[in-house]
């Protein structure tokens, strides 16, 4: 009964009641993958910079928080670009406008993210989600007009159960459309954290 169900859409589980009922009496139970941001659960992702700022603003927005949202927008325009580096399971530094981590195919009002689902036993790191402001209009107009749930050819994608980042300058973090603050953060796959009912 979510808003655009991204989670369960990731789990493949329907999204009207009457279907819903029926994979509660004829499904299996299993154990999947949620995610862990500095202590914060989350379900569909966790995103550092410009993507985070995107899907804040489109969640101000969807609530019609007007005040909020100017706030939000201001953020979205002052992003900049910020160095990175990674430890834990990806070793490795750069630039970028976001880094994005994902549980799901998509976040926010079904924006393409990634190839992961929360059956998978890990989460998934791109940093060419959110790249620019265009790659974030271009990944809106897809799901928009296109109807694409999958990111395609949109860049590679980097498995992990744990990682670390810092950056400079210390950049918003934000999981699941809420901000939790500046980096560093901590990022961890927690494996069978739950137990879904899902389809046979």
């Amino acid at each position: 009964m979510g808003t655009f169900n991204n989670f369960a859409k990731s789990l493949h589980l329907p999204t009207t009641i009457d279907a819903a009922i029926r994979v509660i009496k004829s499904g299996k139970t299993r154990p999947i993958t949620l995610g862990r941001l500095n202590g914060k659960v989350f379900l569909e992702a966790a995103a550092i910079g410009l993507f985070g700022e995107t899907i804040a603003a489109g969640e101000s927005a969807k609530d019609r928080a007007f005040g909020a949202f100017a706030d939000d927008l201001k953020h979205v325009m002052e992003a900049r670009p910020f160095k990175y580096e990674l430890t834990g399971d990806i070793r490795g530094s750069g630039s970028c406008m976001s880094l994005v981590f994902t549980n799901t195919t998509s976040i926010g009002s079904q924006l393409p993210v990634g190839d992961s689902t929360p059956i998978d036993p890990y989460l998934e790191l791109s940093v060419h989600a959110g790249s620019s402001r265009r790659d974030i209009v271009k990944r809106m107009l897809a799901r928009a007009v296109l109807s694409k749930h999958k990111e395609e050819g949109m860049g590679q994608v980097f498995k992990f159960r744990k990682l670390e980042v810092v950056t400079k300058p210390k950049v918003r973090i934000y999981a699941d459309n809420a901000q939790l603050g500046r980096t560093p953060a901590t990022i961890t796959a927690e494996l069978s954290a739950l137990r879904v009912i899902l389809p046979r």
